[in-house]
């Protein structure tokens, strides 16, 4: 409950903000309201964070934050104000460090746009920079400080990176799934929005390369901070190697979206929205938001056959059950997903817990003289091998002998609601624990 809470007010930050700089963006503020509640449509606000969401809804929540500032700071480059830009930076890099995306992107947006290149060809900008390295710094100095921290560690199975993804066959794939992911982000939203406005943001079009005289935050400076920001992300395939993206990972680069599609429409229709074209759009985000808010309903509270993973009713308390009955008591837990890691923490609370796919640095150090869990979700109790790649985490950076000197079996519990379905949770257990596992 705690954390609903608190991604709650992160949501309600992130839309309080996206509509104030829309006041500022739009000469109709109505244009502003129909923006933001279109957010509604798209599928990472309007569904998927209701469901588990935490790290997300901070960025967003800065980044709304940052177009907020940015604008008062192009309205009047104040010490004050780039100290203030700079404050939301910094929070919103400790969010997720990918906001320094939307951050580089909009650094190299200025300096194309000669309007706004002023803001940072001056000493001024250092006070920005400082507070968001003031900001950043004891984060920075604890991850930096250990013994050793690259992508090497355990991101590359998180961000699927491989060798595969330089060469020309991998460049095109990697390049595809980000395209991919890029379209998908921002359905239905945009699918509703062609069909409601798309006329209307079409006979607008023509200003998005004119942009207006003044320093004013437009569809021209939009579209290069979210070009910029796609070719930044891009980047990370040939550099770093990645193969895959998520959706979760794009609101760096598409935040902006719905208010710059709100811009082409004011710019066609320079009088306001009409009213047929505002109550449908209106209807159509209410309507969806509602078989939304519905189905998450049905999914809490009915469970299986109507959620997907349902997470929610996970039977995390049997599960913990069973492995103390296993003879786990407490020990380092590494677990294969991030759902799993977080439930496993809550009952051995004692307990150090490593998810693999993230750097082992970042896990607090081992106790010593414990025990050793490995946990991993299963479709089937029968079917209890690990994951190649997690074999793979356990083995090089925690130095588990994966081969011998453990007692395995699957914990399975039923999952809450009507239905048969049960939840199987297979495990390894080191009773004197293994390598730096214990």
């Amino acid at each position: 409950m705690a954390i609903a809470a608190i991604r709650y007010v992160l949501l309600f930050v992130c839309f309080l903000f996206l509509y104030l700089a829309g006041l500022r963006w739009f000469r109709d503020g109505a244009y502003a309201a129909l923006a933001v509640f279109g957010f509604a449509l798209i599928y990472l606000f309007g569904f998927y964070v209701h469901q588990d969401l935490t790290h997300t809804p901070a960025m967003a929540a800065a980044l709304a934050g940052s177009f907020y500032a940015f604008t008062r700071l192009s309205e009047k480059p104040s010490l004050v104000r780039y100290g203030a830009l700079g404050l939301v930076c910094g929070l919103g890099a400790l969010g997720k460090w990918s906001f320094l995306i939307a951050a580089a992107a909009a650094m190299l947006a200025c300096v194309v746009d000669r309007r706004f290149r002023p803001l940072i060809a001056t000493p001024k900008a250092l006070a920005g920079i400082g507070v968001a390295a003031l900001v950043m710094l004891p984060t920075l100095a604890s991850v930096l400080g250990r013994d050793g921290l690259s992508l090497d560690t355990g991101m590359r199975d998180a961000l699927g990176v491989g060798e595969d993804g330089r060469d020309a066959a991998g460049l095109l794939r990697s390049t595809g799934n980000l395209l991919a992911v890029l379209f998908l982000y921002p359905m239905p939203f945009l699918a509703l929005f062609g069909l409601v406005y798309g006329a209307q943001a079409w006979k607008g079009r023509r200003r998005v390369t004119v942009p207006v005289p003044e320093p004013r935050i437009d569809t021209y400076f939009l579209m290069l901070v979210m070009l910029f920001a796609a070719l930044i992300t891009w980047t990370a395939i040939p550099v770093l190697g990645v193969t895959q993206f998520r959706e979760r990972w794009m609101p760096p680069v598409l935040m902006a979206l719905p208010l710059f599609l709100f811009l082409l429409v004011e710019t066609g229709n320079p009088d306001g929205p009409t009213r047929r074209a505002a109550a449908l759009w209106t209807g159509s985000v209410a309507s969806v938001s509602a078989f939304a808010a519905s189905w998450l309903v049905v999914m809490n509270f009915l469970g299986p056959p109507f959620c997907g993973g349902c997470r929610i009713q996970a039977p995390f308390p049997a599960l913990g059950a069973a492995l103390r009955q296993a003879g786990f008591e407490r020990g380092t837990i590494v677990a294969r997903h991030y759902h799993s890691a977080g439930n496993l923490l809550v009952r051995f609370p004692t307990s150090r817990v490593v998810k693999t796919g993230h750097p082992i640095d970042l896990w607090p150090d081992t106790r010593g003289g414990e025990q050793c869990l490995m946990a991993w979700r299963v479709p089937a109790p029968g079917a209890a091998a690990p994951p190649e790649a997690m074999l793979r985490h356990a083995a090089s950076l925690l130095r588990i002998d994966i081969r011998s000197g453990y007692r395995s079996g699957v914990a399975s519990a039923r999952f809450r609601g009507p239905g048969e379905r049960s939840y199987h949770l297979a495990w390894r257990i080191w009773d004197e624990g293994s390598g730096d596992c214990r």
